[in-house]
């Protein structure tokens, strides 16, 4: 392949550009997330051209690489952010919180994937459901500071609950394309017609073994490969900051960052789960304070996975899933509402406190895109339902503020009356 150097050019003009676009974006209180998008889509062949490269380039090959090394980055310091003393704190609520919020969405997504495309795959209509479970810790934890209650109750509470609601989205996600892959051999089976019993037999015993398979090794990641990391780690950085070399110390970290994701992918995991385990396992060591070192690196390529799917995008695919990106986001909106709002109801919140955490898990945002992006590039789900997704992820974003906004005004005062009768 012949290197051609014009991907400088196209890399620059994204950074800039996602940079530029954030800004005004978060100007105006809303996620730099839909900027970065929007710059993609404005520099790619629907609007501007300046940056276009074709696919089989060397120039799409390389920043198609950053983009997800961009995504591995994102996961890997969104685990750096976990704080288990706060996921303490509020303990057994925020779990059965964050439950609701993945089951409740997780079964609405796929009811809604059969009921709108029946003719799409049943693998399709799970990863639907997979989509549905995220939660964007980041956006949240930005709505919480922008109202003014992030030392709140209720905020811890919606800030655990969406970091465990992840931890278990990132499970179903990994089941979902072990489930997908493993359906390849009976899929095969069936497309070229199965003339008697015993193909028949044979298809489904390789559909079991694979599956067999694939649950194997994701429990020898879970079991094994990950309690091993989480052992050596500060075993090794220990060693590594006796020598007293801060970035030899961060060489360290992302290479072994690397190294688990590369394992977690291996497993049949996406690579995402492993870097996000590996976030956790850092910030849950002594050596949580190298997050200050790896915040400028997630900076420089995170941008670039969403600049990427602004430059990707199919304007007659998104034009044509309208429909399935409004329904969708009603039903995002309803399910995680009622899912995370109804379980807070339970564990002695107010209306107002449980109505704010039901509100404040809905936005999916970035994780959400990832979710739906690993889809669309596996094949499992089509552009269709991949656009339609991706709106709704951004649509979602877009809803919440104003109400959670409304709602934060009357939970101060809840609160201000509340400490004064117990003065």
């Amino acid at each position: 392949m012949h290197l051609d150097f014009i991907f400088l050019k196209h890399l620059a003009l994204m950074l800039i550009g996602a940079k530029l676009a954030g800004e005004v974006f978060a100007h105006f209180k809303m996620s730099s997330v839909i900027g970065e998008i929007a710059v993609g889509f404005i520099l790619g062949s629907h609007l501007l051209g300046w940056v276009s490269p074709v696919e089989g380039e060397s120039s799409h090959i390389i920043l198609h690489a950053l983009s997800e090394l961009g995504v591995v980055f994102m996961l890997f310091y969104l685990g750096l952010e976990v704080n288990f003393k706060q996921i303490k704190e509020v303990g057994l609520a925020a779990f059965f919180i964050a439950l609701g919020g993945v089951i409740v969405p997780f079964a609405t997504g796929y009811w809604v994937g059969k009921v709108i495309y029946p003719d799409i795959s049943w693998q399709a209509h799970l990863f639907i459901g997979a989509i549905m479970t995220a939660t964007s810790v980041a956006i949240t934890a930005r709505l919480m500071e922008d109202v003014g209650i992030n030392k709140s109750r209720a905020s811890m509470i919606i800030l655990a609950s969406a970091i465990l609601d992840d931890i278990l989205g990132l499970m179903i996600l990994s089941l979902v394309l072990a489930l997908s892959k493993t359906s390849n051999h009976a899929h095969g089976a069936h497309e070229e017609g199965i003339h008697n019993i015993s193909s028949f037999f044979e298809s489904i015993t390789g559909l079991h073994e694979g599956l067999g398979l694939s649950i194997l090794l994701i429990s020898v990641f879970l079991l094994v490969i990950f309690p091993l990391f989480f052992k050596l780690t500060p075993l090794i950085l220990g060693r590594i900051e006796k020598l007293k070399r801060k970035d030899l110390l961060l060489i360290f970290v992302l290479g072994l960052m690397l190294l688990l994701s590369f394992l977690s992918a291996e497993c049949g995991l996406a690579p995402i789960v492993g870097a996000f385990f590996f976030g956790i396992i850092i910030s849950s060591s002594r050596f949580h304070s190298i997050e200050k070192e790896v915040e400028p690196i997630n900076h420089f390529l995170s941008p670039i996975f969403f600049v990427f799917i602004g430059l990707n995008v199919d304007l007659p695919a998104m034009i044509s899933s309208w429909k399935f990106a409004l329904i969708l986001t009603i039903f995002a909106i309803l399910s995680k509402f009622l899912g995370a709002g109804l379980l807070a109801k339970t564990f002695k919140s107010s209306k107002t406190e449980s109505s704010l955490i039901g509100l404040g898990m809905v936005p999916r945002g970035e994780v959400g895109l990832i979710v739906a992006t690993l889809g669309f590039q596996a094949g499992i789900i089509n552009k269709e339902v991949f656009y339609g997704s991706a709106a709704m992820c951004i649509l979602t974003i877009l809803a919440v503020p104003y109400f959670i906004k409304k709602l934060a005004l009357k939970y101060k005062v809840e609160i201000s009356e509340t400490n004064t009768q117990n003065l």
